[in-house]
Formats: structure tokens, C-alpha cells, sequence
């Protein structure tokens, strides 16, 4: 970052946003999301059921699901049970064996016939021996971002921010590959045409509403991926802000956008995120970093009944991992050292949610104590004793291993490229902490002759020479301090 952007060490600490903005929750978002399909059942079978991993899993079961399998296809004659990891086949070594365990319906578009396959799938399959668990996956949530003032505090070094020096222009060598994962990607702002796509995008015209709401879904997640992909690269040349981000400027090939969405044969663009991410994990080198910009939708445990629908005060968006074939998705990436950052969502109508206190949407199945990816919640500002407070939509918990800005976080503004758009949430810290990272990992390679492994890579973000984290007591992790990580934590691996 141009240090003429940093506030000088003398300031003031920020008590408020810059404009005295409150923060204020859109409500309306947990009520509209009772209009949102699932796109599939995720069916677990018990490893060893079957030979191999292949598709037409129903051919194999029909013995126990036949007449009311051929009732239902009847009405949807396209259904059909497949490989729930899209690039996995067969009887294959090279994944952990719990990946071929995962098989999947694709749902029909619509509410009330999504719904009505999906329960049709959890009662009838859910007692065959060979099936471990059955679940309607959780509706797609909306991106996790939120907006406010204008500021850069989270720059600076502590207390406030995370002591982020500029990158030097000529300092190209060893960085490490990052990829972000987002919804939709247009590609035009003038800061970010060094970036490259990893996979197909869908185009605006096949887009649509996708979260039913009747906002313009493709501009609000194109808004969502230039501002992340701007805080890690944008280059801060002419028809932007001037605004650098946290990777160097112009390093092409080293920051890659991707889309958790693929193309059927139909021509329907269908949400896949668990398959997405092992296929890019499997492409990506070990100490690379993949920045998961997506939340979905859990529920709170107090409220549950499995197979009942959560209404809006019970709905809580939560991080990936708390459903099965999105936790097994991650850890395969983390099995081959690819750094996953993911957010810990943006709560409920409440605000932020404890997880333990979170339940899956369908089946009710608790979130797991610990998590895989390093999982981020957001702060919000600084108290007068020099702390954190937590973010209020941040969700928080002992999953949480670090945090950074969801306040007030400058980025860059699709529909205006000279100037700036505000991020918050727990995207936009995601994101900054996604920087952090690759910070660490250009800083390791020269010194180690490698990049960290996850494991390495967990245990440096939430380094601390503070004699208490800076978000004591708020279950939010720590936040890195980038120069007190590579002066005092690095030269003791």
C-alpha cells in the first residue's frame, strides 16, 4: 500500500465510522432467503459400499428405491444420483478416501420442487445400509460483504491494524499463487486486467436473480469480487483510485479468479463449491492460497427440527464448513497444503452467531469444534483501551483462528473504476488476512527454500507478542501482525 495512505503512528485511535454511520443489519435478507432453491441433495454412502466412484449411483440401489424412483423421474425424468466431486473417478488414491464417499441429485429449479425432490431423496434414502447420511444442501447465501466509512486504519500497526508495509514495485520474486473464489467475475476495472480467470464465469445474460430477491445479482457479485481482488492486487495504475493492494503490481499469473459455479450440459449454471474446490486445489502448488469468498446458510441449534425449514429468525449465515461435503472439500485442499482462508459469515438478524451454537440447515448436524480452513471473523472499531471490539454480524467462536477489518475497509468500485468503494464484513477481512498470508509466504520462500504448509502457515497468523490477543475475550481469534510474524516468529521454525 502508498504509504501516503497510512495514518501517521500520532492519531488519534477511530472510535466511530467516519461518517458516524451505525451499524444496522438488512434484516430483510434472512426473510427473502425462504425464496431461494437448494441446488442438490448431498448423499454420503459408507466408504467400501462400492467398487468404485462413478455415476448412476440409482442403478445400484434399485433393488431398494425402484418404484419410487421411477414415480419420481416420471415427473423429473433428469435426475439422476453422480459423483458429488465432478473431477474425481473411479477407484482414485490420489484423493482422502472420504471424497468418493460423496454422491449427488441435482435439484429442479424452483422452490417448491426442489423441495419437494429433496425430502422425497432424505426419507427413501436415508435408511439403505449403504448410506451414511442424506441432506438438502443449504440454499446458496448472499455474498458475505457489508459497507460503511472510509478509512485505512487497518494498515497501521497495532493496535489498530495489521503493519503492512508497501510492496515494493520490483519485488516480484516468490510469491505464491492466489486464487479467490467468487460468484461471478466481469473482468473490466482498468487496477485489475492483470488478473486471470481459472475457470469459466457465467455471463450477465445466464446469470439472473439467483438469490430471488430482485436486485441485479450480477452486478452485486461482480461489485464483490473487484473489491476482494483489489485489496490483494490491484496494481494502482492510471483509471483507478491509486490504490495498490497487498501483492505486488502486475504480477500476472500469480493471482487467478474462479467460479464456484459450472456449466451442466443443459446449459444451466449450477453452484458446486465442494467440487470446485478440490478441483482447483488439485491444480494449485502446496503453500498456495485460496481465498473462499462465499457464506451459506445454517441455523440456529436452539430452534431445530430436522426436516422442518428454518424461518428468518432462525436463519444464520455460516461458514462452509458447516455442512459434510463442504468440510470434506476443504480438507482435501488442506491435505495437499493449500492455504485455505474462508469467512466466518455475517450471522443472523441478531448478529453474530456463536458457532457451537450452529446447526446445519437440513439435518441439523452441529458444526465441528475445530475448523480446516483458517477461518476469519471480522472486528469493527477500537475501543479506548486499544482493543477490538467484534464486529456486530461477525460471527465468533473457538472455530475462529483469526481476524482483521469488516469496517471501513477501502476498495475498489466496479461501477465507478476512479474511485472507491467501502467493504466490510467478513469478505473484506477475509480478504486482507488472504494478503497477509501471502505476505508470509513471500517471505518464507527465500528463507526456508519453501512456502509454509497450512499447518505452519495457522500457527504464524495467530502469533502474538502481545501478553493478550488484540480481540481478547470476543472469541475472534487474532489478528496478524505482519512485521512481529516475520521478525519474531519465522526464524523460529
Amino acid at each position: 500500500m502508498s504509504s501516503d495512505s497510512m495514518t501517521g503512528p500520532d492519531e488519534p485511535l477511530p472510535q466511530d465510522d467516519d461518517d458516524g454511520e451505525v451499524w444496522q443489519l438488512d434484516t430483510d435478507a434472512f426473510q427473502r432467503a425462504a425464496e431461494v432453491a437448494p441446488e442438490r441433495v448431498v448423499i454420503k454412502t459408507y466408504e467400501g459400499s462400492f467398487e468404485t466412484y462413478e455415476d448412476g449411483l440409482e442403478a445400484l440401489l434399485m433393488e431398494e428405491i425402484g418404484d419410487g424412483w421411477s414415480s419420481l423421474t416420471n415427473d423429473y425424468p433428469d435426475l439422476t444420483i453422480r459423483r458429488a466431486f465432478r473431477s474425481v473417478h473411479g477407484a482414485n488414491d490420489v484423493y482422502l478416501p472420504e471424497l468418493l464417499t460423496y454422491y449427488e441429485i441435482l435439484l429442479p429449479p424452483g422452490r417448491g420442487q426442489a423441495m419437494e425432490v429433496g425430502r422425497w431423496a432424505v426419507e427413501n434414502l436415508s435408511s439403505l445400509g449403504a448410506i451414511e447420511l442424506v441432506y438438502i444442501e443449504s440454499p446458496p447465501a448472499p455474498s458475505p460483504d457489508r459497507c460503511s466509512g472510509r478509512n485505512r486504519f487497518y494498515l497501521d500497526g497495532p493496535p489498530r491494524g495489521m503493519a503492512i508495509a508497501p510492496v515494493q514495485e520490483q519485488d516480484t520474486n516468490h510469491w505464491p499463487l492466489v486464487v479467490v473464489l467468487e460468484k461471478v467475475w466481469a473482468g473490466q476495472h482498468p487496477d485489475l486486467v492483470h488478473v486471470q480467470s481459472a475457470t469459466a464465469f457465467p455471463p450477465e445474460a445466464e446469470y439472473g436473480d439467483r438469490d430471488h430477491d430482485g436486485r441485479d445479482d450480477f452486478a452485486a457479485d461482480n461489485q464483490h469480487a473487484v473489491a476482494s481482488l483489489g485489496i490483494l492486487g490491484a496494481t494502482g495504475g492510471g483509471g483507478g483510485p491509486g490504490c495498490p493492494g497487498m501483492l505486488p503490481p502486475g504480477s500476472d499469473g500469480q493471482l487467478l479468479v474462479a467460479s464456484p459455479l459450472v456449466r451442466e450440459a443443459d446449459g444451466r449454471w449450477v453452484l458446486s463449491i465442494h467440487s470446485q474446490i478440490v478441483a482447483l486445489a488439485h491444480q494449485m502448488h502446496a503453500g498456495a492460497i485460496l481465498l473462499v469468498e462465499l457464506q451459506i446458510e445454517g441455523r440456529l441449534a436452539d430452534s431445530c427440527a430436522a426436516g422442518v425449514e428454518p424461518d428468518s429468525g432462525e436463519r444464520v449465515w455460516a461458514p462452509l464448513e458447516l455442512e459434510p461435503h463442504l468440510r470434506a472439500a476443504l480438507a482435501e485442499a488442506r491435505a495437499g497444503d493449500v492455504i485455505v482462508i474462508e469467512p466466518a459469515g455475517n450471522g443472523s438478524e441478531n448478529g453474530g452467531v456463536d458457532l457451537s451454537e450452529l446447526v446445519s440447515w437440513d439435518q441439523c448436524l452441529p458444526m465441528p469444534d475445530t475448523s480446516v480452513a483458517i477461518l476469519t471473523a471480522a472486528c469493527d472499531t477500537i475501543r479506548a483501551n486499544g482493543l477490538h471490539d467484534r464486529l456486530p454480524e461477525s460471527n465468533f467462536g473457538a472455530q475462529v483462528v483469526c481476524y482483521s477489518w469488516g469496517n471501513s475497509v477501502v476498495a475498489l468500485d466496479a461501477a465507478n473504476p476512479a474511485g472507491t468503494w467501502t467493504y466490510g464484513g467478513t469478505s473484506s477481512s477475509a480478504a486482507l488476512v488472504a494478503g497477509v498470508a501471502a505476505r508470509l509466504q513471500h517471505e518464507a520462500g527465500p528463507w526456508f527454500g519453501r512456502f509454509l504448509s497450512s499447518d505452519e502457515m495457522r500457527k504464524a497468523l495467530t502469533f502474538s507478542l502481545a501478553a493478550v490477543p488484540l480481540g481478547d475475550g470476543l472469541d475472534i481469534g487474532v489478528m496478524p501482525n505482519l512485521d512481529d510474524i516475520v521478525t519474531h516468529h519465522l526464524p523460529t521454525l
